[in-house]
């Protein structure tokens, strides 16, 4: 009995998250990946760096990709926050914006539409 019990707490968290904090359905110890396409292959991470040049995308440096696949597969305002920190100080730069986007299909006719699921500004503490 007990591993059933434990079972669906676990599904039953993972559900929240991804309604509350946009976990990855895929992730988590759920079975939404048996459910949905909006998550995995199907979700993005957008860093954009602003100076009084404007505003310019970059790559994520190599040393953070494991940060930025933390961050898409569940964007927390302070896993973003903590990010955008880490690449302000690789880029020495003092404003930072993160986007996660995410594709998601229509049931009808599956065509795909690419929206932001989740975004932050952040400046880097001086």
């Amino acid at each position: 009995m007990l591993p059933a019990v434990v079972m669906t707490i676990v599904a039953l968290f993972q559900i929240h998250l991804a309604h509350t904090e946009h976990l990855d359905p895929w992730k988590g110890g759920g079975f939404g990946m048996f459910s949905t396409t909006r998550g995995g292959p199907h979700r993005h991470v957008h860093v954009y760096l602003s100076s009084d040049a404007g505003e310019e995308r970059i790559d994520t440096p190599d040393s953070l990709e494991d940060l930025e696949e933390r961050v898409r597969v569940l964007p927390t305002t302070s896993r973003m926050r903590q990010f955008a920190r880490e690449i302000s100080a690789a880029h020495s730069h003092r404003l930072v914006r993160i986007e996660v986007w995410g594709t998601h299909f229509d049931p009808e006719t599956l065509t795909p539409t690419v929206a932001v699921i989740r975004q932050m500004k952040a400046r880097a503490r001086p």
